[in-house]
């Protein structure tokens, strides 16, 4: 028999399924369903519902359940240009000189970037794009 799953493996593999588009925009969660395919009990499946509610991937209503949120282009494209405020944020308030070793992990993580986009894999593609995120935002010490 099969081991459960910790609620963040489960929030992480329904947050993959959302990126890559394996599960569409108002599509429901259905927590029996996810307890099945994962082989754990509800609590855990509404703790990694409720880490995907907080990311903004997913949107819960009381005794209705979670469905996966449906962004407009307009939330899109709002999303992205709060992003882009963030990262220019951070990138003048770096201290200077910064260190060549985390240089080159940025360098590192943006040829792995590249490569996944030529390979068309997408998986890869985001989570190098997290991983260089996390970095540059942790040169600038603000949360990632």
């Amino acid at each position: 028999m099969r081991e459960p799953a910790a609620p963040l493996v489960i929030a992480r593999s329904i947050e993959e399924d959302i990126v890559l588009g394996r599960r569409h925009p108002r599509e429901r969660l259905i927590e029996q369903d996810l307890c099945d395919l994962f082989h754990t009990h509800r609590g855990d499946v509404r703790l990694a519902l409720f880490e995907l509610e907080k990311k903004g991937l997913v949107e819960r209503i009381p005794n209705r359940g979670a469905t996966v949120r449906g962004l407009t282009p307009l939330e899109v494209q709002e999303i992205y240009a709060v992003r882009e405020e963030l990262e220019v944020m951070a990138v003048r308030i770096i201290p200077l000189p910064v260190a060549p070793a985390d240089i080159g992990r940025l360098e590192e993580l943006q040829r792995q970037h590249a490569a996944a986009i030529v390979r068309g894999d997408l998986l890869t593609m985001f989570y190098s794009n997290l991983r260089f995120h996390q970095v540059l935002f942790g040169l600038a010490a603000m949360p990632a």
